[in-house]
């Protein structure tokens, strides 16, 4: 059935676990499942008395179609007949787009503990549901300079400045929001900047052909010879220059708060140095430098939110959960935005990582044969500069080690990280 089926919903469609028997070295425990049997013992005991609270699964009963609005202007000066440059203005904006939420979440922030009295259905955990009110917008400045083949020589030279938003980043998959876990805080104040948003790329394709031996401009009579030796060389590059994408970073040393995901508060600027740690973080160093593999950011530039400790243990409250017990300063659970958000911290991807640097270039020779037939020998380098291409922090927290990178950037499959080169023939007939 298809996920929009009408039967893709909760009775019809629910998850759950069905735990494996204890099994130590020798004989195990057998416990009705096999592959003969399938889940037919379950089945005819009844399902009730193989699993406990399992999950729902459900969609919008108001089913809205997905679009996007896309809207670009564009200039064009020609300069020769083959020479060209573009500006152009392009935007997208996306609506309706569908987002997983957990709709059987706590409406309360509450200190660390079990949530499930807290739930609206207790009798279930989580919810996974689909909801068509995730928007996004893409705004972009695009500058293409233009050279079409003449002489030999062509290249495409292009620069994007840009920026992406939504707070729906993965369609059918849950978002990338801290607040979405927290019912008490809409959706829309997820909105933030896309996980894939660069803000910055370059981009230069060139080819260039010399123009000696059969066929070019110059010494084009000349002997087979000549022709061997100085004829048929042509070469081409890519160079890519992009800035880093957005990643979140999270707390340090706090008391975990149950209902929402905690991220640190931005500060100061995260790409200057030194500075004084903040009072709400105060056993770390400030690092003497940054954008390197041990602090690409400063971790001083971020705060704490509050900590769940400051929230009224359940058996200290009187019986009212609403208000603060002595010593405290908050009640048991938070209900209202603005005090929630205190304690959730800043919103995701707030800071950029590492952008790439890289350099691919090859080598033709053409050697003519028969008519016009030839056989081409050809060389190709990949990151000819090897130049590092480093991953986000592995370690994403405002602690001592925050902003440390430990691992390459995974590119697409297949292309080598480091300078490589490759060498091969083919003939043409």
């Amino acid at each position: 059935m298809s996920w929009q089926g009408g039967l893709s919903a909760y009775p019809f469609v629910f998850s759950d676990n069905f735990p494996a028997p204890s099994c130590s070295a020798g004989p195990c425990a057998n416990n009705g499942y096999n592959l003969e049997t399938g889940f037919a013992p379950a089945l005819a005991a009844g399902l009730t008395t193989y699993f406990a609270t399992p999950g729902l699964v459900g969609q919008s009963t108001n089913l809205k179609t997905t679009y996007a609005m896309d809207y670009n202007m564009a200039v064009e000066q020609a300069f020769t007949n083959n020479f060209v440059m573009t500006i152009s203005y392009v935007g997208t904006g996306g609506r309706h787009l569908p987002i997983s939420i957990n709709t059987n979440s706590t409406n309360v922030l509450l200190p660390s503990g079990t949530t499930q009295a807290y739930l609206p259905f207790p009798d279930f955990t989580g919810s996974s549901d689909v909801l068509y009110e995730g928007i996004s917008k893409y705004n972009a400045l695009q500058t293409k300079l233009e050279k079409r083949v003449s002489h030999g020589l062509s290249f495409s030279a292009n620069y994007t400045w840009s920026h992406s938003l939504d707070d729906a980043a993965e369609p059918l998959g849950g978002g990338i929001g801290g607040y979405r876990d927290a019912s008490i805080i809409p959706i829309r104040e997820d909105m933030t900047n896309s996980g894939w948003d660069a803000r910055h790329r370059f981009t230069f394709n060139g080819f260039y052909r010399l123009p000696f031996g059969r066929g070019q401009a110059h010494l084009n009579h000349d002997s087979a010879l000549v022709d061997a030796v100085l004829g048929g060389w042509s070469t081409n590059l890519t160079y890519q220059l992009q800035s880093g994408n957005p990643f979140s970073v999270g707390t340090a040393n706090q008391t975990n708060i149950t209902g929402g995901s905690q991220y640190a508060i931005l500060i100061g600027d995260p790409f200057a140095p030194g500075g004084t740690p903040n009072s709400t973080n105060p056993n770390i160093t400030c690092p003497t430098s940054v954008r390197n593999k041990a602090h690409w950011y400063n971790p001083c530039a971020f705060a704490n939110p509050l900590p769940a400790s400051l929230l009224t243990p359940f058996n200290k409250n009187n019986g009212n959960p609403n208000v603060p017990a002595a010593g405290y300063a908050y009640p048991s659970y938070i209900t209202d935005e603005a005090t929630a958000k205190l304690f959730l911290g800043g919103k995701s991807n707030q800071i950029y990582g590492p952008g790439l640097q890289r350099l691919d270039m090859s080598v033709f020779k053409h050697f003519h044969t028969l008519e016009a037939q030839y056989l081409e020998l050809r060389a190709d380098g990949f990151n000819v500069l090897n130049t590092p291409i480093y991953a986000i922090p592995s370690t994403t927290n405002i602690g001592q080690s925050g902003g440390q990178i430990t691992g390459a950037r995974s590119l697409q499959n297949d292309t080598p990280n480091s300078r490589f080169f490759q060498l091969s023939a083919k003939y043409v007939f």
